[in-house]
């Protein structure tokens, strides 16, 4: 049932990062007569690994078992409501981009597909800001030619003028098929006409323009409330974010200053300079360890180095202490990532080097027995590492070998399916997918490996729409940014100590933080790379700027120290070549 009319005002609490969730489970029981009325609310979290804390909380606050509200992510939430799926993926609009970014000769120095991909989270965020709730696609894109045409008249430069026109010519049009963008305006404009039962909305200080317009559309029909993450509510988070406060004073000024406005200093904030990578990694193992002696609980470890994060997880586990990674890597930092690079190069440029690489990779060793394997290490021994490889050499050196012979021929017939005439993208994912299964079975038994087969098949189903002819040659050229864009992670270990981020920690709270990598260089993180906008461009066309990304990401990091009473922070006071390190300012 709609409320009264005109009755669009949205509800706004704050919430202390130390306690978010007890907070709320409090605000939420307190809104209802009685406790099975909870199955009418909805509460929205930002990420999903609050959703058994909330609902934990919910139980602790209630003092006996008592139904749950529906708890989910925006994301989740617009997934099932009853609009048309997406009919071009976001996969295959990077890829008919890059197609057309190709033709553009002034670009030929450039890695068009990175481009593509910058392009279409640049469309993403335009969308965002520009656009509001739409009936059905055709007002969509009448909101987008409008928006489109208002941004024209600024007078845009080159870098935003060519950013409007592509985001108009991809999402301006009603003929061209559904994007993953479209949809997700439609099913919004869809929630909020069809919306029962009040709303929560936890960490509301990130949500975008349309998104706000998304909730007061809402409220017209139901109780919404807007939960701010506070970091003034809590003394360790207020200390970080005085500390960020630009001020010309001197130091000992605005310590003096903060001191008489917060006699209390935060308790529970240690802190270590280490004399380099390893000494910090050490540090840090036997802190976590420490702490799991005593009896502490939840543990994060946020490693903004990730070198440090690999070498801090290895002497963890030396102490049978598991990492839950909830960060994960990208599969291009994975052995099996690197093996897939290496396979597909030994299609165009097999060299002794490619070859063993092949052979100690999780493709090829997990078949590989101790003569075998020394079998090839002679034969490869002849060759020299960074030649093209002689196969006949090579098949004569191991004529006594005959495991190895087979083995060399099924590799030599795994590349042959990725070579040849030009064919669409979809279709060399696909060739590409089922030479490795056949290579390498095993893959699906590694957990990095599994992950890789899955999403190169999701790959394939994502481009069979995209028809377009390409050469051999831009498969490597995919695979690589494909590599760099698609994540692994670990999933089946349980375990007290988390590895994460700070955007992943919104919401969350623990019993310790260690905190590594805080050196200038590491924290604030730098800004990634922008090939395209520039903040000049960005701002033309009402985008984040890199400033405003900073902001967000100390924001991150204030509500992350004051989310547990005990918060190591720690850095290399000088570097890998002995050169000071200073801490993050």
């Amino acid at each position: 049932m709609s409320r009264e009319a005109g009755a669009t005002e949205l509800r706004t609490r704050s919430l202390p990062p130390d306690r978010p969730l007890g907070h709320l489970a409090e605000e939420l029981l307190g809104a209802v007569g009685r406790l099975p009325e909870l199955a009418r609310h909805t509460v929205v979290v930002p990420h999903p690994a609050l959703i058994p804390h909330l609902a934990a909380a919910l139980r602790v606050q209630a003092g006996q078992p008592c139904p749950l509200p529906r708890i989910l992510t925006l994301g989740d939430w617009l997934a099932q409501q009853p609009v048309p799926p997406a009919a071009v993926s976001r996969l295959r609009l990077v890829a008919e981009l890059q197609r057309h970014l190709g033709s553009q000769r002034w670009l030929s120095a450039v890695d068009r597909w990175q481009l593509a991909d910058e392009l279409t989270l640049v469309f993403d965020e335009w969308l965002e800001q520009h656009t509001r709730l739409a009936v059905d696609l055709g007002a969509l894109t009448e909101q987008v030619a409008r928006a489109a045409t208002g941004l024209r008249d600024r007078g845009l430069q080159f870098e935003s003028h060519l950013a409007n026109e592509l985001c108009l010519a991809t999402h301006g049009r009603s003929d061209a098929g559904l994007t993953d963008g479209q949809r997700r305006a439609l099913a919004m404009a869809h929630l909020a006409a069809h919306l029962a039962g009040p709303v929560w909305v936890l960490d509301a200080g990130r949500v975008s323009a349309r998104e706000r317009d998304f909730w007061l559309a809402c409220a017209v029909r139901q109780t919404v409330t807007l939960l701010y993450l506070d970091a003034s509510l809590c003394s360790r988070s207020a200390w970080v974010a005085a500390a960020g406060v630009q001020d010309a004073r001197p130091l000992r000024e605005r310590a003096a200053g903060w001191m008489a406005a917060h006699p209390q200093a935060p308790t529970g904030i240690s802190v270590f300079s280490a004399s380099g990578r390893e000494a910090e990694a050490l540090h840090v193992c036997n802190t976590v360890c420490e702490w799991l002696a005593d009896g502490v609980g939840r543990i994060a470890v946020v490693a903004s180095d990730r070198a440090l994060a690999r070498r801090l997880r290895a002497l963890l586990e030396r102490r049978a202490v598991l990492l839950n990674d909830a960060a994960g890597w990208t599969l291009a930092t994975t052995r099996v990532g690197a093996a897939l690079r290496d396979w597909l190069a030994m299609a165009w440029q097999p060299t002794a080097g490619l070859l063993a690489n092949c052979l100690d990779s999780p493709l090829l060793a997990p078949r590989l027995d101790a003569s075998t394997a020394a079998a090839f290490n002679a034969a490869l021994a002849r060759q020299a590492p960074h030649a093209r490889l002689d196969w006949t050499a090579l098949n004569r050196s191991l004529a006594d070998a005959p495991l190895a012979l087979a083995m060399l021929g099924e590799l030599q017939q795994s590349t042959r399916g990725v070579r040849g005439a030009a064919r669409p993208l979809g279709d060399w994912v696909a060739a590409m997918h089922q030479a490795l299964c056949s290579l390498a079975p095993s893959l699906a038994d590694d957990p990095a490996g599994a992950q890789l087969l899955q999403a190169l098949d999701d790959a394939r189903l994502r481009l069979r729409a995209d028809a377009s002819p390409r050469p051999a040659d831009e498969l490597v050229d995919w695979l690589d940014w494909w590599l760099s864009t698609t994540h692994y992670r670990e999933t089946g270990v349980s375990s007290p100590v988390t590895l994460t981020y700070p955007g992943a920690t919104r919401g969350m709270t623990f019993d310790a933080i260690a905190v590594c990598g805080a050196d200038a260089t590491h924290i604030p993180a730098p800004v990634s790379s922008r090939r395209l906008l520039r903040d000049a461009a960005r701002a033309q066309l009402d985008l984040q700027t890199a400033e405003a990304a900073r902001e967000q990401s100390f924001d991150d990091w204030c509500l992350l120290i004051g989310s547990a009473p005990r918060v190591l922070i720690s850095w290399q006071g000088t570097n890998d070549r002995g050169e000071p390190n200073p801490p993050s300012p």
